[in-house]
């Protein structure tokens, strides 16, 4: 890939990529409270919303691209491709394996680009996480997996088993996740949206479990009955 894809749009015949700014990782926000004596005491610790900036050239000549027509059929097409109202994927060539979230911000140059065939498009990414693979393992009933987790945050898991109405136990990592409710078919715990389902029925977890959360690194999964686990790898 030589060029862009945003919101699904593949940018290789308009525009060429000439440089791309991005931080090495968001600024990490860091809130302390006073305490008495000596020091203080850290209350949490963040990431800040990140701006991806792209050096871009017209690709592909317009036809009576030195007109005022064939400016305003160059700005109506970049204005049509590139406005969005909330964030979309953003597939950049220097990490085709990885997307961000992310919304045309500011002052993008639109009509330095369609006029002199060069400039810069900013991206604002109010959620600084970068989304890497989506990954898939499946388990025999009754024998751990063991799941190794990639990226450089934690990833949180959707489980996907066959309940019998009788309720459905995964183990990860020998914490235990019970589905109370929801009768019998597919089971789905999402870990990341804190949600459970039968079929298209809701359930829920015991109160006194949690949903799993992955560190990068290798973990262990178990369940009395055939099943699948599907992670997104996350990074800085």
């Amino acid at each position: 890939m030589s060029s862009m894809i945003y919101d699904g749009h593949d940018f290789s015949d308009d525009l060429m990529i000439e440089g791309i700014r991005r931080p090495v990782m968001a600024d990490v926000d860091v809130r302390a409270d006073d305490r008495s004596g000596d020091g203080s005491r850290i209350s949490s610790v963040r990431l800040e919303a990140l701006t991806i900036d792209v050096d871009v050239r017209i690709y592909r000549p317009f036809e009576e691209m030195g007109t005022r027509e064939g400016f305003e059929r160059a700005r109506r097409m970049l204005q049509r491709r590139l406005f969005r109202r909330s964030p979309c994927k953003l597939v950049l060539p220097d990490a085709p394996d990885l997307y961000n979230m992310a919304v045309l911000d500011g002052s993008t140059d639109l009509e330095r680009i369609a006029w002199s065939a060069t400039g810069t498009l900013s991206f604002f990414c109010a959620d600084p996480v970068t989304y890497g693979a989506l990954r898939e393992r499946k388990g025999k009933a009754g024998a751990p997996m063991l799941v190794n987790v990639g990226g450089t945050l934690p990833a949180r898991p959707v489980i996907r088993a066959q309940a019998n109405g009788s309720g459905l136990s995964v183990e990860s990592d020998g914490a235990t996740m019970r589905l109370i409710g929801g009768g019998s078919g597919e089971a789905v715990i999402d870990c990341a949206a804190h949600s459970c389902s039968v079929g298209d029925r809701p359930a829920m977890l015991d109160a006194l479990d949690d949903y799993a959360e992955w560190e990068p690194g290798v973990h262990e999964v178990r369940c009395a009955v055939p099943f699948s686990v599907e992670w997104r790898e996350l990074w800085l």
